[in-house]
């Protein structure tokens, strides 16, 4: 019986475009077009990646992206050979290409490289008898890269052929502007001799640098997220490239434009607060570099007055809170009860975790660990719709996991108040209320996490422990906020009272 199983060949595995396999090993390969052919002497560009056949399309995909920019920049350069057309990227990539194609390394003619074995290795041992002394960087840059040539050289020359001579009326004016051919083969060489650890960077490099400095590590935080968007709507602008002194005035222009685009569409705080992280990025990133820059700051924008946002009234207090308790919206009840209570962020509901309730505690609460600042993780105690926060909580956290976790909850404030409440103003109104009953500063920050207290962290271990119901800090907190919303503790009448809650006297 045939075997047809055995005699089928074996899939062909998938590969980016232009990679393929060649004796076990990925190369990039790709057609130089026609017109170039003669100027470049070869048909096909190629390059061997550092894969072998059982990489995966991912890895050969990345692997073939500095290739893929060698190439393009090599065709760029038999075409054009201005500097000006060029950015920096492209005379990087030329560079690189030129010490692939020496089968150098960056920074392999460092001199601290340079002992018997490299001499060997390149044949060098006639060249230092020859001299009659040691290599140095002149040689080197001259034996691997033999096309540099003085500039002076091919000033003498477009002088002798204009029959300009020295001491003329033109003498000093002739300064022909190097080829990117030439930039490039003397960026190469430099490379070559720099020692490894000064390699150029990119200003990608230093925004990843910023995160692991910052402690930003998990690309799928929320948080994140949203500060690598600020970053790439500003890296749209001024586009990623090797940093050179050249990028200070890049950086900056980049930054007014983005500036004047953004200030039509939202308001001068929201910018300031999108660019904030990129402005610590980019100066972390000066003084960084030798000698250092000057640190960079926003473009100046128009005096502006912060949108006054009203808290919401007593009445509309006991009108939500009376909403939330029958339930009348599922599980957003649950998070306007804690938006009222604790100042929560929806987002910040979103990332509560089961080890984060202690609803069963004698002084029931909620642990922030996670906040949109450093000071926000705190303590929430719950004295509201206890009933309604257990039941529908899981619920809501389930609800709020979107790409926008604030806009359920936001819809709904503005259709039961007809558009005159946000999230924002329900989140402030415990300010206003903490006011209105005389109620200590520290407690209020304790609960909202608006200032940088320790006692935030100290908090979060006396949940984190179990020992909440013991702890003064979380009975004073609790008490506090009974104090804090003691105008509305009437409408909650379905908690049976603990004995060791402090009763507030009306």
């Amino acid at each position: 019986m045939l075997n047809i199983g055995a005699d089928m060949s074996k899939p062909r595995k998938k590969w980016p475009p232009n990679v393929g396999v060649n004796n076990g090993r990925l190369r990039y390969r790709i057609k130089v077009p026609p017109d170039l052919e003669s100027t470049y002497g070869k048909r096909l560009y190629v390059e061997y990646l550092d894969l072998d056949e059982s990489a995966t399309y991912d890895q050969a995909f990345e692997a073939a992206k500095p290739a893929k920019a060698r190439y393009e920049a090599l065709i760029k350069s038999l075409r054009n050979s201005s500097p000006d057309a060029f950015t920096e990227n492209e005379l990087e990539a030329l560079a690189s290409d030129l010490l692939k194609r020496a089968k150098l390394e960056r920074g392999e003619l460092a001199l601290h490289n340079i002992g018997p074995a490299f001499i060997k290795q390149y044949e060098l041992e006639g060249v230092e008898e020859s001299l009659g002394r040691k290599l140095n960087s002149d040689d080197l840059r001259l034996i691997f890269f033999p096309e540099l040539t003085q500039p002076v050289d091919r000033a003498n020359d477009l002088q002798q052929a204009l029959g300009i001579t020295k001491g003329g009326m033109f003498d000093g004016l002739i300064k022909p502007k190097p080829t990117i051919q030439e930039l490039a083969r003397f960026r190469a060489a430099e490379a070559a001799m720099t020692v490894r650890s000064r390699q150029p960077k990119t200003l990608s490099w230093w925004w990843n640098d910023y995160l692991e400095f910052r402690g930003l590590t998990d690309p799928s935080d929320r948080h994140t997220k949203r500060l690598q968007g600020y970053w790439n709507r500003f890296l749209l602008r001024v586009g990623d490239h090797v940093v050179t002194p050249d990028s200070q005035q890049l950086i900056d222009d980049a930054l007014e434009d983005l500036v004047q685009e953004r200030l039509r569409e939202v308001t001068v705080s929201t910018v300031k607060r999108q660019l904030s992280e990129v402005l610590a990025a980019l100066s972390r990133m000066a003084k960084k570099q030798r000698p250092r820059w000057p640190t960079f700051v926003l473009p100046e924008m128009p005096a502006y007055e912060a949108e006054e946002r009203d808290p919401f009234t007593v009445d509309d207090q006991i009108r939500l809170v009376k909403h939330c308790l029958a339930e009348k919206v599922g599980w957003v009840s649950a998070v306007h009860l804690l938006e009222l209570q604790g100042g929560m962020m929806c987002e910040e509901v979103s990332t509560l975790k089961p080890e984060d309730l202690f609803l069963d505690n004698n002084y029931p609460h909620i642990v922030v660990r996670k906040g949109k600042t450093v000071a926000r993780p705190r303590i929430v105690p719950i004295v509201l719709g206890l009933g309604v926060i257990k039941k529908l909580l899981p619920e809501a956290i389930q609800g709020l996991q979107v790409a926008d976790p604030s806009t359920t909850p936001r819809n709904h404030l503005v259709k039961l108040f007809d558009g005159k409440y946000t999230n924002h103003h329900l989140r402030h109104t415990i300010r206003v209320n903490a006011t209105a009953h005389s109620v200590s500063h520290l407690h209020l920050e304790t609960i909202c996490g608006w200032s940088g207290n320790s006692i935030n962290k100290h908090t979060l271990k006396y949940g984190s422990a179990g020992l909440a119901d013991s702890s003064a800090v979380i009975k004073a907190t609790f008490e506090a906020s009974l104090q804090i919303h003691q105008h509305l503790m009437h409408l909650d009448t379905t908690e049976v009272d603990r004995a060791n809650v402090v009763q507030l006297k009306r």
